[in-house]
């Protein structure tokens, strides 16, 4: 505890000294796109940026600027404007792009598939409620076809045939929450087949008290098998679930990151047993980042490695907080975007990334030092994006502020990119390093 308050005072303390971005990160160019989200994703393919808009304010119907943007990766100038051509509210967030397509759902009922090159509309689905999360793009059922998995709001998960919009198959009896979590594909059941990990709310399955709150809420992470939607396992948590679920590799085994918006942080494996659970502070809508054991939550670290654990006799493991070093950055604001790792600083290991709604921009290593306090115009709840994006041989960092512009600032640093965007990908499936 003394050493996190000792941390704290020297951040705030150089809090005061956040230098502006375009010192250390040139600005290369902005373009005005509208207002996003922590659920929007910014992608990069061919020298080109795509990012969906909630237009110049997230509740007003007929925004010209709502819609996904295709932006010149070296410019910055709008390449195109793809929207649906139907009157209400077209609020865009999570994209996905593959084999030449794009997929969105707005806030105006409908999920859409546009051709990439021509702007022409090749179909759309009607859903029951607005769809804020992240498309996801993979076969679920070996075939060699794709189809296109999404969570619609109050409602469930969608599984959708890319080539026509067809209902593949659907999960609407349990409701994906408020819509916002990009579902996890991977391999659960071990049948050789992708699956469907998302979280849900339901009935509780308990009636008690737990303190000043509900023991559960009916709030769960469940997997889906691919093929047909039915549950695999489902594993309760203490709240409703946000953030979207992080895959990756420890001790020799994939495992499943999923944080709740009470706090609570559990490690399963794909068989749906916890493994660790690490409560944390509430309003957690940011997707847990897990490297090299560390618990990365915006500007806040954590080490849960296997080594800081130890089986208890009951079969739990309990965190040993000595072997656990935890350490806090000093960004002022609500936190909502997901933390990203790269060599951003040229210095060839990797620094962590994150970002505020109150315009801070906060670069650490894993030691918890400081590297770049910085400040960027208006803040953002957008996760951004570090990848060389104009083939110069350089990184670049996309920001999506919350004053309706993106943009792009050059680096001057050729180093390496663990975790560079929000999913992971272009099709939002996971791509282990």
């Amino acid at each position: 505890m003394v050493r996190l308050w000792i941390i704290g005072i020297f951040s705030i303390a150089l809090g005061g000294y956040a230098q502006n971005i375009t010192k250390t990160f040139p600005l290369k160019w902005k373009s005005k796109i509208g207002v996003t989200t922590y659920r929007t994703n910014i992608i990069e393919e061919n020298g080109f940026i795509y990012v969906g808009s909630n237009g110049e304010n997230t509740s007003s119907d007929d925004d010209a600027l709502d819609g996904v943007y295709k932006i010149d990766a070296k410019t910055g100038k709008l390449n195109h404007h793809y929207q649906a051509q139907i009157l209400g509210d077209n609020d865009v967030t999570g994209i996905a792009l593959k084999d030449g397509s794009i997929y969105f759902g707005t806030d105006n009922y409908y999920f859409y598939c546009f051709d990439e090159k021509s702007g022409e509309e090749k179909w759309k689905f009607n859903t029951p409620y607005d769809v804020e999360s992240v498309p996801v793009v993979a076969d679920l059922d070996g075939d060699s076809k794709m189809e296109v998995i999404f969570c619609v709001q109050h409602n469930g998960v969608y599984c959708l045939n890319t080539e026509d919009g067809s209902v593949k198959w659907m999960l609407d009896s349990i409701s994906s929450h408020q819509g916002n979590v990009a579902p996890l594909v991977v391999d659960c059941n071990h049948d050789g087949v992708l699956d469907v990990v998302c979280g849900f709310r339901g009935r509780p399955n308990s009636d008690k008290l737990a303190g000043f709150k509900m023991a559960h809420y009916g709030d769960y992470l469940m997997a889906l098998n691919g093929k047909d939607g039915m549950p695999i396992w489902s594993k309760p948590t203490g709240a409703g679930i946000h953030a979207s679920p992080f895959l990756f590799e420890e001790s020799g085994e994939l495992r499943i990151a999923s944080l709740d918006s009470y706090g609570e942080f559990q490690v399963l494996n794909l068989d749906g047993e916890e493994i660790k659970n690490v409560g944390f502070g509430y309003n957690k809508y940011m997707s847990p980042v897990w490297y090299n054991g560390w618990l990365l939550l915006s500007d806040y670290s954590d080490y849960l490695g296997d080594d800081a654990f130890e089986m208890q006799e009951d079969g739990f493991n309990k965190l040993i907080k000595e072997k656990s070093p935890s350490y806090s950055g000093s960004m002022n604001g609500a936190k909502s975007a997901t933390t990203l790792v790269a060599d951003i600083l040229g210095k060839g290991t990797q620094q962590f990334i994150a970002v505020s709604e109150s315009g801070d921009l906060y670069i650490s290593d894993k030691e918890g030092n400081a590297l770049k306090e910085l400040k960027f115009p208006s803040g953002a709840e957008a996760t951004p994006l570090i990848k060389d994006v104009d083939g110069d041989g350089k990184l670049e960092l996309l920001i999506a502020s919350l004053d309706g512009y993106l943009y792009c600032y050059e680096t001057n640093s050729s180093g390496e990119v663990f975790y560079g965007q929000f999913r992971w990908s272009n099709d939002n499936v996971p791509n282990l390093k």
